[in-house]
C-alpha cells in the first residue's frame, strides 16, 4: 500500500516533483503553501471537480484559511465550469490531472500529451484566473504512475509533473478514516506535497479525515470543523 513515495516511483520520474524544499522552485510552480509546525506543507486535491464533493472541501479550506492545488480531469472541468470559476474565485490553483483520466501505459506519449493538454485547456477555459497566469503549467499523472518518454514530451512543451510525498489514501475503501488521518500525520514533513481527492468515491473518509487533519496541521486555530 503506496502512502510515501516510494524510491522505484521517484526513479522512475526522474523529473516529477514529489516534495519543495526549494523556495525557488515553489515560488515558480506556484503552489499554494500552509504553514504548519512540521514547515511548509502542499494540499492538493485530485479527480475532480464534482458538485457533490468540490463545494463542501473549498468550504473546509475557507474555515481554516488555506489555498491548496486541484488537479482537475478535463471531462469534469467541461462538465462544471461553474465549479472550475468557484475554485479559482477563492484562490485555489487548478491543473491538468489528463483529461480522461487513463494510466500512461494505455497510450501512446503522443495520445498521452495531447490528453494532458486538452484537459489544460479545458480547465484555462472555465478559471477566472488562467492556469499558468501565476506560475508554469503543471501536470499529475493519473493514478501516479507516466514513462519517460510521456514525462519528456511533457518537460518539452513547458509542463512540470508533480506527483507526492503522500497519499491520504482517502480513496480506499478499505481504510477508516482515522487510518487516512495516521497515513497523513504519521508521515508529514517540510515540503510534504499530500494527495487528498474531492470525489465521491473517497468522500466518506474525506469528510471526517480532512477537518481532523487540518486542525492538526493548521496553526494557530483553536475551533475544530463543525461537521
Amino acid at each position: 500500500m503506496i502512502v510515501k513515495a516510494p524510491w522505484w516511483l521517484r526513479a522512475m520520474t526522474p523529473t516529477g516533483v514529489f516534495r519543495l524544499t526549494d523556495d525557488d522552485k515553489a515560488d515558480r510552480l506556484a503552489l499554494p503553501r500552509v504553514e504548519t509546525e512540521w514547515g511548509g506543507v502542499y494540499l492538493t486535491f485530485d479527480d475532480g471537480p464534482v458538485p457533490e464533493v468540490t463545494p463542501w472541501v473549498l468550504d473546509v479550506l475557507d474555515f481554516y484559511g488555506v489555498k491548496a492545488t486541484f488537479f482537475m480531469v478535463g471531462e469534469n472541468a467541461l462538465r462544471y465550469p461553474e465549479l472550475v470559476e468557484e475554485v479559482t474565485a477563492r484562490g485555489h490553483r487548478v491543473a491538468s490531472h489528463a483529461h480522461r483520466h487513463r494510466p500512461g501505459f494505455k497510450q501512446t506519449t503522443r495520445t498521452y500529451l495531447r490528453d494532458a493538454r486538452k484537459a489544460h485547456e479545458a480547465i484555462r477555459a472555465n478559471s477566472r484566473r488562467k492556469t499558468d497566469a501565476a506560475g508554469c503549467p503543471i501536470f499529475r499523472p493519473p493514478h501516479g504512475f507516466i514513462s519517460l518518454p510521456q514525462l519528456f514530451a511533457l518537460k518539452l512543451y513547458g509542463y512540470e509533473v508533480v506527483l507526492f510525498d503522500i497519499v491520504s489514501r482517502d480513496y480506499d475503501r478499505t481504510l477508516s478514516a482515522d487510518q487516512v488521518v495516521d497515513n497523513v500525520l504519521d508521515n508529514v514533513r517540510d515540503g510534504s506535497v499530500i494527495v487528498f481527492h474531492d470525489s465521491i468515491k473517497a468522500f466518506p473518509r474525506l469528510e471526517k479525515a480532512l477537518p481532523r487533519i487540518l486542525d492538526r496541521l493548521c496553526i494557530p486555530k483553536n475551533v475544530s470543523y463543525p461537521g
